[in-house]
């Protein structure tokens, strides 16, 4: 029968030593694993409670704060320190749109039919003919405003230039067309007019 070798007491205590200089860097190690632990648990808390969006409903919402903070003055600049570049407004453009509702009004007020506007007399002038339909019954009428020519030539501000109705009892008025201050207008019973812009005169053809 073999006897087992005993170690010698010499290469026993190298062992030892050897474990000993081990027990600080593994102690190191095994708080840096629980340190990364805890971050990944307190990270995956913070997100659980916020809902998850598709990105494309993401990036919509994104834009509409992005938006909300410009409308609001909130957003900041890109530059700070540095003014905001002006840039134009362009150049208006005149001509009679017919058919157009919409006006500087409240359709329960004034029910446009034809609106035209263009350079008169040093100012930028819009005619819109339609019905005051707040009156019983109807009266139809022009509607002038006045704003600048040029739209960055000082407050780009909408005046009210008056309003016009024919002598004749016409419950609705329309445009039928214009030559150079001379709108022509056609009243609800047929019967046809001219109102000079600059003068802001009648007259029957």
């Amino acid at each position: 029968m073999t006897r087992p070798r005993s170690i010698p007491e010499k290469k026993v205590d190298t062992t030892r030593r050897v474990l000993q200089r081990l027990r600080v860097p593994v102690s190191i190690v095994a708080v840096l694993v629980l340190a990364a632990v805890a971050a990944g648990v307190i990270t995956a808390a913070r997100t659980s409670g916020q809902p998850q969006r598709p990105p494309a409903k993401q990036a919509l919402l994104d834009q509409e704060e992005a938006g909300f903070n410009a409308r609001s003055g909130e957003a900041r600049p890109k530059h700070p320190g540095r003014s905001p570049v002006h840039k134009p407004l362009p150049a208006r453009v005149g001509g009679l749109i017919q058919g157009i509702k919409q006006g500087p009004f409240r359709p329960t007020d004034f029910q446009n039919n034809d609106f035209w506007q263009g350079p008169v007399g040093g100012a930028w002038i819009q005619v819109y003919a339609g019905s005051d339909v707040a009156k019983a019954p109807p009266v139809g009428e022009l509607r002038l405003y006045s704003m600048p020519i040029d739209p960055n030539d000082g407050p780009d501000v909408m005046n009210v230039v008056g309003t016009f109705t024919t002598d004749a009892s016409e419950q609705s008025l329309s445009i039928d067309s214009v030559t150079g201050v001379l709108v022509h207008v056609r009243g609800s019973s047929g019967q046809l007019y001219t109102f000079n812009v600059a003068t802001r005169k009648w007259a029957i053809d």
